[in-house]
C-alpha cells in the first residue's frame, strides 16, 4: 500500500512562512483486517499504527519570527 502525500512551503517576506499540504491525495482506503485482529489491535478493522485510516486531508499553517 502506498500514500502520497504533496507539501508546500513558502517565505512570503522576509519573518513570514506559509505551508499547504494534501496526506493520502488519492485518497486510498487500508486494506481490512479479520474481526479477531480488529478486536484485539486494530481499530476501524485496519491497523492504524501502519496505514492512513483517516483518508484524504489537507492542512494550512503559518509561522511569523519574531
Amino acid at each position: 500500500m502506498s500514500y502520497f502525500d504533496l507539501s508546500f512551503t513558502a517565505r512570503l517576506q522576509q519573518r513570514l512562512n506559509l505551508r499547504l499540504g494534501v496526506n493520502n491525495i488519492f485518497d486510498k482506503d487500508p486494506p481490512l483486517a479479520g474481526d479477531f485482529v480488529s478486536q484485539v489491535t486494530g481499530n476501524g478493522n485496519t491497523y492504524p499504527q501502519v496505514y492512513d485510516s483517516l483518508g484524504r486531508y489537507f492542512f494550512a499553517g503559518f509561522t511569523v519570527d519574531f
